[in-house]
Parts: structure tokens; C-alpha cells; sequence
């Protein structure tokens, strides 16, 4: 019975993690926005995690080096998982660095 009880457990559990992150992700593909790179960290070794102002997160696989980093800004089109991302140059104005296709968002 407890074993039973542990199992069921797990498996609400798996599931409503599954909905969360699909909920999350039609959120990021419908939105649109204009955000900074507030932090960032490693999610075990295997990701590395930006989250932005504006509450969203970003992963990246390792290595990440110079792909994104803090304070860069990220501008996303509303209906599209593809995003730009502007750095800062000398004169201390954003400019396009690149582009990102992310459904791998939360």
C-alpha cells in the first residue's frame, strides 16, 4: 500500500512538472518582450541557466562562452520561440550579437 502510495506520488508529480513546462513554454512563444540577462547559473553541469528580468529563463548546454551573458538584452517577437541578443559596445550601446532559436525556456 505505501509503495503504492509512492509510486502514485511520483507520478503526479512527473505530470504536473510535464504541464508546467509546456504551460511555460506556450507562455515564452506568445509573449513578446524586451528583457536583460539579470543572473545566471549551472543546473548541475548540464545546463546553464539565464533568467531575465522579466521573469523568464534561458538554457544553454555547456559550453556557453560568450553566447549570453549578464546584461546582455533579449528582444523576442511575439508567436515565435527565436530571439535576438544585444550586447553592449564601447560606447556603451546595445547592438545585435545574435540569434537564438529557444523552446527550451521556463
Amino acid at each position: 500500500m505505501v509503495a503504492g502510495i509512492a509510486v502514485l506520488a511520483i507520478i503526479v508529480w512527473m505530470v504536473w512538472n510535464q504541464q508546467k513546462g509546456r504551460s511555460q513554454q506556450r507562455a515564452f512563444f506568445e509573449s513578446d518582450f524586451n528583457s536583460i540577462v539579470v543572473k545566471s547559473n549551472s543546473y548541475f553541469g548540464r545546463t546553464i541557466e539565464f533568467h531575465l528580468d522579466n521573469g523568464f529563463t534561458l538554457y544553454f548546454s555547456p559550453p556557453v562562452e560568450n553566447r549570453i551573458m549578464i546584461g546582455d538584452s533579449v528582444v523576442k517577437e511575439s508567436e515565435s520561440y527565436q530571439y535576438e541578443v544585444y550586447r553592449k559596445n564601447r560606447n556603451n550601446k546595445f547592438e545585435y550579437f545574435s540569434s537564438y532559436w529557444g523552446d527550451d525556456v521556463q
